[in-house]
């Protein structure tokens, strides 16, 4: 169910902001990889995550990311939330 939630807002994005296919790739990959650790290691559907599980991925990320991509991964979560 996530891919359609992703599909929908990646297609918002493009539609409305106008962002690159470049972003719009990082985007995806960025809530893809959010999506697939929600569903496997909290047991939580993407629409039903708290501030405690953004943080505690965050948290997951942080000692394997670069600052950039951890910027990337806020943003990206930021608009979807929004977005939802």
């Amino acid at each position: 169910m996530h891919q359609q939630q992703l599909d929908a807002f990646i297609d918002h994005l493009w539609l409305e902001d106008g962002l690159s296919k470049n972003t719009l790739d990082s985007y995806r990959a960025d809530l893809s990889a959010f999506a697939l650790w929600c569903q496997t290691k909290e047991k939580v559907a993407l629409y039903a995550v708290t501030n405690a599980h953004i943080q505690h991925y965050l948290a997951v990320k942080f000692p394997l990311s670069k600052a950039r991509s951890i910027n990337r991964l806020i943003a990206s979560l930021r608009r979807f939330y929004r977005h939802a």
